[in-house]
């Protein structure tokens, strides 16, 4: 037996708590065998530790490849074709007049998408889901607001949900929206379908309705939480995204804390994260964008650890990819416009590929760059323990900031991940 390179090691009150990110799992050990584990030896440990520690994967057998099993294991992801994601943004028009939108660039005048390419869009996933032989179809609908083109929204719902029904095909479907224009009515048309929908909050009320406004200069947190209870009561998760910039970052605090307080995370299927503010587009409002975090600034880091401090604790996935963006994912423009990331979507520079005119999904060379990423060839990744959870960072930030995307990602990764492994092992160690 050996020592796992994946470890990782926590102290705890009379021992060390060694995570491994392999597995996800975590044992505590005395501090005498943590630290033969930390030096990366198994010589002296008792036979009843070092069945604990190959447990959790914390020792592995001599034979075993720990790099080539990532290798596989990110290849694998990458190439699995048994789900098949798709963003569809129904529209680049929106309700709201958010600053730091990153669809104020000139193709949010470009029209919605219309029936017969709705038509087109859904016969092309079913014949690419056939072929691959997909068994799980997730379909999320987004804009602009998607809610302002409904009717194309349930005819690609409707369509998805009878074709998986007779193809023995699972189908999840969810929704990106600002949670203003939902009604009784049109949650009622869309129940059958939606398993959740994700809505945003920027702060309590009084920052909010300073950031998230209609085009007429209304507030709309009020109203946004109106549409959580709407949704929650008829079943359909909602996933509330706090938003934290440097305009309104410790006020995240006051946000959450004033959700327990009102009973709406603890509505049946309702939950929220924490998310901060970065320029993934130049269409901003100048004037906004001196509200961005600095990539891996003491800020961030503090803001997250304070807020997620308030949320039900964290496991870290052993996601083995960066993001979900790099499985098989596109975001489709309302023109047939295919892109990995959201962020990218209406950026025709970063365009992977496209709906051509015979119906058949054909990519491009921007397609392959990003596919061909590896972080096992990055330096600073090659030997890090925290690999498996985070595969090499955002290559959408690190095309971002290097002009590439073979380069690694890290800034904050490492910090947040301890922070929600700390919090994580000593929820379940207090029997939390």
């Amino acid at each position: 037996m050996k020592v796992s390179r994946f470890n990782l090691f926590y102290k705890q009150q009379g021992g060390t708590a060694v995570f491994n990110t392999a597995t996800g799992k975590w044992c505590t050990f005395s501090l005498m065998s943590a630290a033969r584990l930390r030096a990366g030896t198994i010589d002296g440990l008792p036979e009843r530790t070092l069945r604990q520690a190959a447990a959790i994967g914390a020792v592995v057998e001599d034979c075993f490849d720990e790099d080539r099993w990532y290798r596989l294991a990110y290849e694998r992801r990458m190439t699995d074709r048994k789900t098949a994601r798709y963003v569809c943004a129904l529209t680049f028009s929106c309700n709201l007049r958010c600053p730091y939108c990153f669809e104020r660039g000139p193709r949010a005048a470009d029209g919605p998408m219309t029936r017969e390419f709705a038509a087109r869009l859904v016969a092309a996933v079913k014949q690419r889901c056939a072929s691959d032989g997909t068994r799980r179809l997730c379909i999320m609908l987004f804009g602009g607001e998607p809610l302002l083109e409904l009717d194309v929204g349930l005819f690609l719902l409707r369509e998805f949900a009878e074709w998986c029904a007779d193809s023995g095909v699972s189908f999840m479907a969810t929704m990106s929206s600002n949670g203003v224009l939902f009604t009784k009515e049109k949650v009622r048309l869309l129940s059958p379908y939606l398993d959740s929908v994700q809505v945003t909050l920027d702060g309590p009320r009084h920052v909010h309705d300073r950031i998230r406004r209609t085009q007429s200069g209304r507030g709309t947190f009020d109203r946004i939480l109106d549409s959580v209870r709407m949704l929650s009561k008829e079943g359909i998760g909602v996933h509330i995204r706090t938003q934290a910039s440097l305009d309104n970052a410790f006020e995240i605090m006051e946000l959450l804390e004033g959700l327990k307080k009102d009973g709406i995370l603890g509505l049946p299927k309702v939950q929220a994260s924490v998310a901060v503010l970065r320029e993934f587009s130049k269409w901003a409002t100048c004037e906004y964008r001196k509200n961005y975090f600095e990539p891996g600034s003491e800020l961030e880091r503090e803001v997250i650890r304070l807020s997620e401090s308030v949320l039900p604790a964290r496991r870290p996935a052993v996601q083995i990819l960066p993001c979900v963006a790099d499985e098989n994912l596109f975001c489709v423009d309302p023109a047939g416009n295919l892109f990995k990331c959201i962020t990218n979507i209406t950026n025709l520079d970063r365009r992977v590929g496209y709906l051509d005119d015979s119906g058949a999904f054909k990519l491009t060379e921007h397609y392959r760059a990003r596919a061909s990423r590896n972080p096992l060839t990055f330096d600073d990744c090659r030997a890090c323990p925290y690999l498996p959870l985070c595969g090499g960072g955002c290559p959408t930030s690190a095309l971002n900031r290097w002009k590439t995307y073979g380069h690694s990602y890290c800034t904050n990764n490492k910090a947040i991940l301890d922070s929600r492994i700390e919090r994580l092992i000593d929820v379940s160690s207090a029997g939390g």
